[in-house]
């Protein structure tokens, strides 16, 4: 098993700054790997796609907290 964490701030304000690098990476690698939708778990207040590559399952995590 795969977990890939997105750190950055949650909100449209903070897109496109260099302290989200690492959400919209992950965000868009998801995107392509897993083609699902994101949802949201209360118990990570993340965001939460779950999907397999080949054998290996991937987890990507968007926490929805401020760094």
């Amino acid at each position: 098993m795969i977990f890939i964490i997105g750190l950055g701030n949650p909100g449209g304000e903070y897109e496109g700054t260099r302290h989200n690098i690492g959400r919209e990476i992950a965000e868009r690698a998801a995107k392509e790997m897993i083609s699902k939708e994101f949802r949201f778990e209360k118990k990570w207040n993340a965001r939460v796609v779950e999907g397999k590559r080949g054998k290996e399952k991937i987890t990507f995590v968007l926490p929805d907290t401020f760094v």
